[in-house]
């Protein structure tokens, strides 16, 4: 199947390439990691950089804007690949330790994946389930 990526390096700078994949997913990977090395977001043709999503390379950090989150990304291999934050305060019940300790694990499999973890929408989605975790009966 032909797929065509539009790659980006800034808002100024994009490239496009016809890709033979097998689906979108498998042409996003070759037009980065292949054709365009140096080339960090990408998006579907016709769509501009507003809607280009930033690749995480493997070896990068991520430093999230809430509870001092990291992430050291290895690739697509989760257990490679870390998180670390302060949300767990001490003081938390057994029952919110395993919610944040299942958050956690879901936030560092989203960024494995390639899903932007960085964006608004998803930083509020985890305070508001950070929030929630800290308002569990005890």
């Amino acid at each position: 199947m032909k797929f065509t990526v539009e790659v980006y390096r800034d808002t100024s700078t994009s490239r496009v390439f016809e890709v033979e994949a097998s689906d979108a997913e498998e042409a996003k990977r070759i037009a980065l990691d292949e054709l365009a090395p140096n080339y960090s977001f990408y998006s579907p043709s016709g769509a501009d950089y507003s809607c280009a999503t930033p690749r995480i390379l493997s070896g990068q950090t991520v430093e999230l804007p809430c509870y001092n989150m990291k992430i050291i990304v290895c690739g697509e291999n989760i257990e490679d690949s870390s998180i670390t934050s302060e949300i767990n305060d001490g003081g938390m019940t057994q029952e919110q330790k395993v919610a944040t300790a299942a958050l956690e694990s879901i936030i560092l499999a989203h960024v494995c994946a390639g899903v932007d973890v960085t964006t608004t929408g998803y930083i509020e989605g985890i305070e508001t389930s950070v929030q929630k975790i800290y308002d569990m009966p005890e």
